[in-house]
């Protein structure tokens, strides 16, 4: 019964937490799409791979068929996740045009509503279709869009803040559009109008704010604190079941302790009469008065016929003994039995030392 105590509450254990350390384990550990790919914490979970827990609204990210880290923007489709940045004053997400032309993505008007992301750095460009692909032509400060231009014609980005090109140069070009766009540019002493290359990272970051996290967000996952808080929960029920059933045991050891004090008590008083004792002399026995039935069956106490020790009528020519202090008579055979016994009559109960002493 002990073990069984023990056991019970230790299996209740292990059946209310293992699924908890499963879903920590499970679903906000498994945080990489592949070897060399970000590793991903909170406000970011994996959709198909970590509960919703895990993570904060807004902040989903995938694993494509090719296991790379992708994040799905509502109005601009689909980036590649190269790096974040977590850091408590300082985050960042920096994301990659799968196709390697991230120009076209800001002149197909690059859209952050309903996410709760925004650019790190904003640069106005314009950018040009020009007829001709000879770099000589353009501006020092322009950059050519490789993923844009053809053998017939180039597309260039330029800064308005530096128009110190000869606009005759621009005559065969045509101007597609004039875009703040979300870049770190280079930013160099000669070029700090240079377009970066289309092959350059989107950076993004978020506010803490938005997460009520208070700045206690950073390398925790919420999951984690869920997994944390029913862990405790369970722990706490166990003590309690624990402590309701050591109760229990330890009522009734005290209830059958008590049982068996009051049985040793019963049994010791049943046979107190048994053991304290007092039986007559042998003089003391002979002593008393000694009557023979007559033919006639006549007896000193005629309301009396049964000997109370062998529960026989007595018959005539039987030898009875009396005692004269109650004047109760049994076979004298019988009665010289119960005297070394006892030293009472067995009818009344009355002593009968003093009469024979």
């Amino acid at each position: 019964m002990g073990a069984f105590i023990i056991i019970l509450p230790l299996f209740i254990l292990f059946f209310l937490c293992y699924p908890h350390f499963i879903v920590s384990t499970k679903n906000c550990w498994n945080n990489q799409c592949s070897k060399g790919e970000p590793r991903i914490s909170y406000p970011f979970r994996i959709k198909g791979r970590q509960e919703k827990a895990c993570g904060f609204r807004g902040f989903d990210l995938s694993c494509d068929n090719m296991s790379r880290t992708v994040i799905d923007l509502p109005f601009s489709g689909r980036f590649l996740v190269d790096k974040i940045n977590y850091d408590s004053n300082y985050n960042e997400i920096q994301l990659r045009d799968p196709n390697n032309c991230l120009t076209r993505r800001f002149l197909n008007h690059l859209n952050l509503f309903g996410t709760p992301f925004v650019g790190i750095n904003f640069t106005d460009y314009s950018f040009f279709n020009c007829s001709s692909n000879d770099s000589n032509y353009f501006p020092v400060s322009s950059t050519s869009i490789s993923c844009l231009s053809s053998s017939t014609h180039s597309v260039i980005a330029i800064s308005p803040n530096s128009w110190t090109y000869n606009r005759d140069s621009m005559r065969n070009c045509m101007l597609i559009a004039t875009l703040q766009v979300p870049v770190v540019s280079y930013n160099s002493f000669f070029s700090p109008f240079l377009f970066p290359h289309e092959s350059t990272t989107l950076h993004l970051t978020w506010e803490w704010q938005e997460l009520n996290c208070k700045g206690n967000c950073n390398g925790s996952t919420n999951g984690d604190q869920i997994d944390a808080r029913n862990f405790l929960i369970s722990i706490g029920i166990i003590f309690l079941i624990l402590f309701v059933l050591v109760k229990y045991c330890l009522f009734r050891r005290d209830a059958n302790s008590q049982t068996r004090d009051v049985s040793s008590r019963v049994v010791q008083t049943t046979t107190l009469p048994v053991i304290n004792t007092t039986s007559l002399s042998g003089a003391a026995i002979q002593s008393f008065p000694m009557v023979v039935v007559g033919e006639s069956g006549r007896l000193p106490n005629p309301d009396i016929n049964t000997c109370a020790i062998c529960l026989s009528e007595y018959k005539p020519k039987e030898t009875l003994k009396s005692f004269p202090a109650c004047n109760h008579c049994f076979h004298a055979d019988c009665i010289d039995v119960w005297l070394h016994l006892k030293s009472s009559c067995p009818v009344c109960r009355k002593s009968l030392v003093s009469s024979n002493d």
